[in-house]
């Protein structure tokens, strides 16, 4: 694990963390920069923690709806807010970036477990791990659309 990457994700989860904490009030890359600036060595957002806090922000309706289709049994309202705030980084990446599932996974179990609760880490692997095989069906599923012969 890089321990650089994992701090990257810490701030990042803070920064969505705060944000919806305020009610979305205050921009989340706003906070971020805030974050960074009081807690890291850096003192200046990386393109790696802003892609993560903005794509989260950009997209948040359709990861809420990830959340939803593959955790029924728990609404939004019930989730901790820092378990959200990591699901949403987690299933960000896995849609959105090259980063190999299994490190994504492993990451936010290891947020869960630090930032969370006693059965976070297994709430966040289930859920990941869930949202991750239907990516990988999607993606099978279109390439072998794309490698059918047209008739």
């Amino acid at each position: 694990m890089s321990a650089n990457r994992h701090f990257k994700r810490i701030m990042a989860m803070q920064a969505l963390f705060e944000w919806e904490q305020r009610d979305q009030k205050k921009g989340a890359l706003e906070i971020l920069d805030y974050l960074v600036n009081s807690f890291s060595k850096q003192k200046k957002v990386d393109e790696f923690e802003k892609s993560l806090v903005k794509g989260v922000v950009d997209c948040l309706p359709m990861l809420q709806a990830k959340i939803m289709q593959h955790a029924p049994d728990w609404p939004l309202f019930r989730i901790a807010n820092i378990d959200r705030a990591i699901l949403y980084v987690g299933i960000y990446e896995i849609l959105f970036t090259d980063t190999p599932v299994a490190v994504i996974i492993n990451e936010a179990v290891e947020l869960a477990k630090g930032y969370g609760s006693e059965n976070s880490g297994k709430f966040i692997n289930g859920v990941l791990s869930a949202v991750s095989k239907g990516a990988q069906e999607r993606d099978e599923r279109k390439e072998r659309k794309e490698l059918k012969p047209k008739t």
